[in-house]
């Protein structure tokens, strides 16, 4: 986090006070890559910009993919 400017390191450690949200999470494969897993600050996100990027916030590489 170092080379991120100094707003990005501020506006990062908010988020995780604010959420208590850890900076690694331990997720299965199946949820990081099939199932999803619902992240509250995707969620926020989506709120704030009113643009939809992942369906009811669930993020995973093939989620929705058939």
């Amino acid at each position: 986090m170092a080379s991120f400017g100094a707003w990005i390191r501020y506006a990062l450690g908010t988020y995780l006070a604010q959420y208590d949200e850890p900076l690694f999470q331990r997720r299965t494969i199946k949820e990081v890559l099939f199932d999803g897993y619902h992240s509250p600050m995707v969620e926020e996100l989506q709120e704030l910009t009113g643009e939809l990027y992942f369906e009811d916030a669930m993020v995973g590489f093939l989620v929705g993919v058939s």
